[in-house]
């Protein structure tokens, strides 16, 4: 069984951990990102500790450790200094050896790594239905251009500010998703990564898909091209959106305009319904629309959130409610910050925490946070009155 990777270790490290292991030891030479990472999704044992060398540059590490971190239970850095830098805790690095390590040292560290392994091995080890499901949180719009996007990262960054690391920002406008792009993020992996009958039997596959932000938010990006979206059934979206529930605190789901068998299957897995719209005529009887068919369905869930967004001077909330038939939950107003900050692909909760409208952001995303999620046999009554 392999229970730690030395990647680009000196002589010395590598004759301390052969001795302290065995043959529990595997050995990788520096070598391209991709070939590493190919060589150790072929272990047929996942290990507990991924040791960066000396011998690999502090790129490189930072490279691999933001594509293992969700996998492996434990990352550490050799030979670079005694402490664990706020850069390497960044990318998920936990420990860290300093030049020159003595056996004790190593074997302290292989404890360690052993230890956090069997406490997430635990975790695992209960059965999926007894373990906390996360929220799923799903943003719609009838129409494009309403902020649909701002209003869903904004909130998932919020979220991810509370829970790092623990939440999901899925783009599920499969066709022409900029999730990423509102991020400034460059994903190697995306939603066609993450479905199919591999994927849908292990969530490691999933996770893998996973693009990790600065902010400790994790994004699931859309396709790289429309060409992938008709590949990807609705069936796939909600396994998708069940798997990264049972794995993350919260899943926040970017949708395409209108009400696709992809969204429908997204708001049937959802805790929380966010529904926006801006305040011109268009938009609003488009929500209407939208409204009456989610009632006819029976799948607005108790935690349903009206957002009025891009709110302007001239605009009357009486009178948009009153178009509606509902009263409006969180109103967001027009401003120039965050025009400023998707153009800078720095979400205005970020760029400009001080904003009237990243106030209304952190405002909806504590209601989501509160808020208890309707339980598994009110989800029930839903689907069965359908």
């Amino acid at each position: 069984m392999t229970r730690v990777v030395l990647i680009g270790p000196d002589s010395a490290l590598e004759e301390q951990s052969r001795l302290l292991l065995e043959d529990q030891v595997v050995v990788f030479p520096p070598a391209e990102t991709e070939a590493v990472l190919s060589r150790l999704f072929r272990l047929p044992v996942r290990p507990q500790l991924v040791v960066f060398g000396p011998y690999v540059t502090a790129e490189q590490t930072a490279e691999l450790a933001a594509r293992l971190r969700l996998t492996i239970p434990s990352l550490a850095v050799a030979g670079s200094g005694s402490e664990v830098t706020p850069a390497d805790a960044a990318v998920g690095i936990s420990f860290t050896l300093a030049p020159g390590a003595e056996l004790e040292d190593v074997d302290a560290l292989f404890v360690a790594a052993s230890d956090r392994a069997a406490r997430a091995a635990a975790q695992l080890s209960t059965p999926r239905e007894l373990r906390p499901r996360g929220e799923v949180v799903v943003v719609t719009a009838p129409k494009g251009g309403v902020g649909k996007t701002t209003i869903a990262t904004n909130v998932a960054l919020v979220l991810a500010a509370m829970r790092p690391h623990e939440t999901v920002l899925v783009d599920l406008d499969l066709q022409f998703g900029d999730v990423a792009e509102a991020l400034a993020l460059e994903p190697t992996a995306s939603m066609a990564d993450a479905v199919g009958p591999a994927a849908s039997r292990d969530v490691l596959l999933v996770k893998h898909a996973l693009t990790p932000h600065s902010s400790g938010l994790l994004v699931l990006a859309a396709p790289p091209s429309p060409v992938h979206a008709d590949r990807i059934t609705a069936r796939d979206i909600a396994i998708v959106l069940r798997q990264l529930a049972q794995e993350y605190a919260f899943v926040v789901v970017d949708t395409a305009p209108g009400l696709s068998e992809h969204t429908l299957a997204a708001i049937d897995e959802a805790a929380h319904v966010i529904s926006v719209t801006s305040p011109d005529i268009t938009s609003v009887h488009g929500l209407t629309k939208e409204l009456s068919v989610l009632r006819e369905l029976s799948m607005i869930p108790e935690s349903h959130q009206l957002v009025l967004n891009l709110m302007g001077r001239g605009a009357r909330l009486a009178e948009i409610e009153g178009a509606l038939g509902h009263r409006v939950g969180v109103v967001v107003p027009r401003t120039g910050a965050v025009g400023r900050s998707t153009n800078r692909g720095v979400p205005v909760v970020i760029d400009s925490p001080r904003d009237r409208a990243s106030g209304r952001f952190r405002d909806l995303a504590t209601r989501i946070a509160e808020r208890e999620r309707p339980t598994r046999s009110r989800r029930s009554e839903r689907k069965d009155s359908r």
